[in-house]
């Protein structure tokens, strides 16, 4: 990996809570999707995540012990309710945690937040990411969630991009929604 660090930023968010960001410059999307997945790898296990997943799916969304379908869409519905989705330029990324205390992020923070939060309470995630050319030969750049888990029998693997206009519960494969538009994508999976 050919990773370019900026030290941490530290700031204090609205509520009081320690808020973490970094700049960091990727020579591939694919070191960019490994660095997020050690990210959600690291926050998955943290009380505050954990806690935040478990209070989403029984306490505000009333979700069944066992519906896996029905947390997932409770987790990305929630990040679509109340995370606000912004634009950063230049890239920044935050920490699942920070994502929740500043209450904003883009799809970066989104896929480590919504990941972070399935994996704290059992449901596996994959981080999807897309990438295709613009006319100026640069490259458009998405990444986005999948719930991953077992449903009568089969395996069920359910896009929870919550940074789209459609609720999560409407929402169709955002590789085929890219392919239909006559994109040429190369997919990144981790």
């Amino acid at each position: 990996m050919s990773l370019v660090w900026s030290r941490p930023r530290v700031d204090i968010g609205l509520a009081g809570d320690v808020v973490t960001t970094r700049k960091v410059s990727f020579a591939s999307q694919k070191e960019q999707v490994d660095y997020l997945r050690s990210v959600v790898n690291q926050y998955r296990g943290v009380y505050a995540i954990r806690a935040r997943a478990r209070d989403i799916v029984f306490r505000q969304r009333m979700c069944a012990p066992k519906d896996k379908r029905a947390q997932a869409l409770a987790i990305g519905s929630w990040v679509q309710d109340n995370i606000t989705y912004v634009e950063e330029l230049p890239e920044t990324f935050q920490t699942p945690t920070s994502t929740v205390a500043q209450g904003y992020g883009d799809c970066d923070d989104y896929v480590q937040l919504i990941c972070s939060l399935l994996e704290s309470i059992g449901i596996d995630s994959e981080l999807v990411a897309l990438q295709w050319p613009a006319e100026d030969g640069e490259y458009f750049r998405h990444i986005y969630a999948v719930a991953c888990f077992a449903e009568k029998g089969r395996e069920v693997c359910l896009p929870l991009d919550a940074t789209l206009g459609l609720s999560v519960y409407d929402l169709t494969d955002p590789i085929r929604i890219a392919q239909l538009a006559g994109r040429k994508l190369t997919v990144y999976r981790g």
